[in-house]
């Protein structure tokens, strides 16, 4: 029988995002796929009466007996493990426990597949199981069956770490509700880091946008003195690639841009320039764009004959 599989809306966004944009994006969707699944634990408890006291007081003198010793009832359980979602685990332990202290006819622990394994020991009121590895094969769970005289059915408890564990009943109802099982702290992550791929490709295609517009121009304007220029007026036209450019003026560093680019913001740092017939350099800027001039060392040649060295 083919197997469903569901796909968290969430990874489904993810992977559409990253076909469009790349980058951040394929990150992201890398790590949606790689990223395990939570696991979840579920267990199930049927109840099949195997001799009522109310059915044996209908027939005059039948009794049920258990080799010599008469019973008044017996009841059958079969309690169920199962990991409908996540990844494997590797040992898990249960307990299947009674109100009170009982007598167990029969019992018998079936494991999912050769390759794993089921152990039980019997306590005053149930039994204790060692589960390893706990995980689904060939889809079939681990079972648990007890005959015993008790009507009432009894609790479980599942021991395992890094695991959700709750009854099949709440995760079936789970799964109906939301149509994929994924927690709502999850779901909410998911949504964000959604969220954040489909902004960031919007800013790639903005930017992409801007460079295909044309070739990127950028210049500074100074005077003799090599003091900047603020608010002349540009325009730049270019013959190959042909493009005409919007008008624009300069900023307070005499900067201008073409091409559909801006200037960054808050821009600091430092900068260094050496040369061995210049005097180095050593300043800080805050603009992008930079138009430095730089001295020629004085050597003893050029003292002497009063000329600087014809530097190309």
């Amino acid at each position: 029988m083919a197997k469903t599989v569901s796909i968290p809306p969430a990874a489904l966004v993810a992977a559409l995002t990253a076909f469009m944009g790349g980058g951040l994006a394929g990150s992201v969707f890398t790590y949606f796929a790689n990223r395990r699944e939570p696991t979840v634990v579920t267990y199930s408890v049927t109840q099949t009466p195997l001799a009522d006291p109310s059915a044996t007081s209908l027939i005059p003198n039948l009794t049920v007996n258990v080799g010599k010793d008469p019973i008044h009832e017996l009841h059958a359980y079969s309690i169920e493990i199962d990991v409908p979602q996540g990844g494997r685990q590797e040992h898990a332990e249960v307990g299947v426990f009674f109100a009170r202290k009982i007598r167990i006819y029969g019992k018998a622990a079936e494991a999912p597949s050769q390759l794993y394994s089921i152990n039980c020991d019997s306590v005053d009121n149930g039994v204790t199981c060692q589960l390893s590895p706990l995980s689904r094969a060939n889809d079939k769970p681990y079972r648990i069956v007890l005959a015993t005289d008790e009507k009432q059915a009894p609790r479980v408890e599942v021991a395992v770490v890094g695991a959700e564990v709750l009854p099949a009943s709440d995760y079936l109802a789970r799964k109906s509700r939301f149509g994929s099982v994924v927690p709502v702290d999850k779901i909410l992550e998911r949504g964000a880091l959604a969220f954040s791929v489909i902004f960031v490709i919007l800013l790639q295609l903005k930017l992409l946008a801007r460079v295909k517009k044309g070739a990127v121009v950028v210049g500074k304007i100074a005077d003799a003195a090599g003091q900047p220029i603020a608010d002349a007026d540009v325009e730049v036209v270019l013959d190959s690639p042909y493009q005409i450019y919007p008008p624009t003026k300069t900023d307070r560093f005499g900067d201008f841009i073409f091409g559909g680019l801006r200037k960054m913001s808050l821009l600091e740092g430092r900068i260094r320039i050496t040369h061995p017939l210049f005097d180095p350099v050593d300043m800080r800027f805050d603009s992008p764009i930079l138009s430095l001039r730089l001295s020629r060392r004085r050597t003893r040649t050029n003292e002497e004959s009063g000329h600087e060295p014809d530097v190309r």
